[in-house]
């Protein structure tokens, strides 16, 4: 499991906040991937943001 926090642009984050942070998650995530040299069967569990958001299946459709 890891954990982070990550800068947004303000703007993009009040007009769609949940996609916003999806796509920030995506590309740190890759970067996991990348860093860690992850298998092919590689899958994200559970997404969440501020605390208590949920947006797994949306980063999954990033």
């Amino acid at each position: 499991m890891q954990s982070g926090s990550f800068p947004v642009l303000n703007t993009d984050f009040k007009k769609d906040p949940d996609w916003t942070a999806a796509v920030t998650a995506y590309k740190w995530i890759q970067n996991i991937k990348i860093d860690f040299a992850a298998s092919e069967d590689f899958r994200i569990d559970q997404v969440i943001y501020n605390g208590d958001i949920e947006i797994t299946e949306l980063v999954n459709a990033v």
